[in-house]
């Protein structure tokens, strides 16, 4: 198996990432901090404000691997995501990430989950730059990923077809 880093994340990913963090754990702290009745319903909200920053992060890509006939999406903190490539070579995608997000995250540690665009219909997405993304057709339906090195990542596709 291949391994392959997933790129850096965008000025705009670490921008939204931030400030979302930021503007969580001061909502959180308030939460607590605020003297009155509700405790409980306090610490609830804090804890789901908490919990949010928390899975989006294992969520979040950290890097993939190749294998004959197959793409594994490591993940920071959940099991990787297999998907079953099929023989159409996987392209740089100067498409980006364009389109609608359906379910997922658009910015809060990259941009993953499932998006639609009129290019593609409906796809994944496992991306951490949307500069240098990379589509991968599998049997589940288009994949975008974001390898750190986009060439060198295109240059053995034979290792990802499996020929």
């Amino acid at each position: 198996m291949t391994e392959v880093t997933a790129a850096p994340l965008d000025r705009a990913t670490r921008v939204v990432t931030g400030l979302v963090v930021v503007l969580f754990a001061v909502l959180a702290v308030a939460m607590v901090a605020v003297p009155g009745p509700g405790l409980v319903a306090r610490l609830l909200l804090s804890a789901m404000f908490v919990a949010v920053l928390a899975i989006s992060w294992a969520l979040a890509p950290r890097g993939y691997a190749t294998a004959p006939g197959q793409l594994v999406v490591r993940r920071r903190g959940f099991r990787p995501r297999t998907y079953a490539v099929t023989a159409e070579e996987p392209v740089a995608w100067p498409g980006g990430m364009r389109g609608v997000r359906l379910l997922g995250s658009g910015g809060l540690f990259g941009y993953y989950g499932t998006f639609w665009s009129r290019e593609l219909g409906r796809y994944k997405a496992h991306v951490t730059d949307r500069r240098g993304t990379v589509l991968v057709h599998t049997a589940k339906g288009p994949v975008i990923i974001s390898p750190a090195d986009v060439e060198a990542f295109l240059a053995t596709p034979e290792k990802l077809r499996g020929f």
